[in-house]
């Protein structure tokens, strides 16, 4: 009964234990979305929360690396005792794909040892991934 993103969705259904996360939905690379919150002023607006360092800064090296302008990923999950981080791609294929810059910039981040997907999701709640 509540409205939200497949990309909020999405990101709710990948956190692990122990992860945060955010959509970088403003493709900043500082700060990313992890909830929409209801303003009787402005509609619904996104409520937003700095990434830590390292995240910012792997974000940074992986740009540079794919030689990507446009931001990727949607999705980014961390955790702050492993300092690990996990990639994901929201994509619905019934009117979206993944671009080159964006298979370009997943694949560097695989070299690179950094988990990266993409989850397809359709209209009605399915979601799978790929």
């Amino acid at each position: 009964g509540r409205v939200i993103t497949a990309e909020l969705a999405i990101l709710s259904a990948e956190l692990q234990p122990g992860e945060n996360g955010v959509w970088l939905n403003s493709r900043g690379g500082k700060r990313g979305v992890v909830d929409l919150v209801l303003s009787k002023k402005d509609g619904y607006i996104t409520k937003r929360v700095p990434l830590p360092d390292f995240v910012s800064e792997k974000l940074r090296q992986m740009y540079a690396k794919a030689e990507v302008k446009k931001r990727c990923p949607d999705l980014v999950l961390w955790s702050l005792k492993t300092r690990k981080i996990r990639l994901v791609e929201v994509k619905c294929p019934l009117w979206d794909r993944p671009s080159r810059e964006q298979t370009r910039f997943l694949m560097a981040a695989e070299l690179s040892g950094i988990s990266a997907k993409v989850v397809e999701w359709k209209p009605g709640g399915n979601v799978g991934c790929g």
